[in-house]
């Protein structure tokens, strides 16, 4: 088992990775452009993004003595949402551009909230 502290370094890079992935993409798909090797790298940073946040929070969840409280649930919603936003990016119309960014960083919002507070 890793210690605690990588699992975290590991975590919040994946998060950016994650992060950074749908903003290109939504510039992209605003933008009107159809750069193909952008969209590829986007796509695959998201998902090894997702993956490696999902492995690492459980890791980090193991860390700490296990269990499965409510906030950790929350923050398994958040990663869900931010799973399926990349096909929502891609296809985004630019009427909803500006709602769709700053749900994006209520997303994280919501999930830094929950990580730091540990409500439930």
């Amino acid at each position: 088992m890793l210690p605690i502290q990588l699992y975290q370094q590991i975590h919040l890079i994946a998060i950016l990775m994650v992060f950074f992935a749908l903003g290109a993409t939504m510039v992209l798909s605003l933008s009107g452009a159809t750069l193909k090797k952008v969209r590829v790298l986007g796509a695959v940073t998201h998902g090894v993004g997702l993956v490696l946040v999902l492995v690492s929070g459980f890791g980090m969840l193991a860390r700490m003595g296990g269990g499965f409280p409510g906030w950790v649930i929350v923050k398994l919603g958040v990663w869900v949402l931010l799973g399926g936003a990349l096909v929502a990016a891609k296809r985004l119309h630019a009427s909803m551009g500006a709602v769709f960014w700053w749900g994006l960083i209520l997303l994280g919002a919501i999930a830094i909230h929950m990580v730091i507070l540990k409500p439930f």
